[in-house]
């Protein structure tokens, strides 16, 4: 059988109530901050995909003036210098 010893020895190790209900809090707080992660980290993923596509525009538009320049440039006999 238990001793008062014993006893005194293990509801020092186990939690009580009010660390229980400590507990529940910090996980409900966590819980929030994680969801706002998420949130954030969804917006973000949609504002790279958004990013990528006005990128690829760009760089799309870009090639077609390059050889639009270079059409014109051959057509008036210019030679172009590469690089800096």
């Amino acid at each position: 059988m238990l001793e008062e010893q014993d006893i005194k020895k293990l509801t020092a190790l186990l939690a009580t109530k009010s660390d229980i209900i400590e507990i529940r809090q910090d996980i409900a707080i966590i819980q929030e901050t994680l969801q706002g992660v998420l949130i954030s980290e969804d917006a973000l993923a949609a504002s790279m995909s958004e990013f990528r596509l006005e990128f690829s525009a760009v760089k799309d538009e870009n090639s077609r003036q390059n050889s639009w320049i270079q059409q014109i440039a051959d057509k008036v006999g210019l030679k172009l210098k590469t690089g800096y």
